[in-house]
């Protein structure tokens, strides 16, 4: 999904190296669940990726800038989003 999302950043966003992170509860590499911390150690060991990893993303942070994609699984991903959609009302 970072590959995909980088993908739709160069092409729709004109991004060509687009800073990608992961959604998890905590910015250090100890904290996450096994899936969170194997897809890290996969992103930071691809490094010919057309993509820069800049690591985890805590949820206060999706809308800092900090990262152009932001990846997640489903159900975190959708509780990110409604609340995104509740604050801005």
């Amino acid at each position: 999904f970072a590959v995909m999302g980088a993908a739709f950043a160069r092409t729709v966003l004109g991004l060509d190296r687009s800073k990608v992170a992961l959604l998890n509860i905590g910015e250090e590499d100890l904290k996450g669940t096994h899936e969170l911390k194997a897809a890290s150690a996969m992103l930071k060991a691809a490094t010919d990726l057309p993509l820069a990893f800049t690591g985890f993303i805590e949820g206060h942070k999706i809308s800092s800038g900090e990262a152009d994609v932001i990846v997640t699984d489903g159900f975190s991903g959708n509780i990110a989003l409604k609340t995104a959609e509740g604050t801005a009302k």
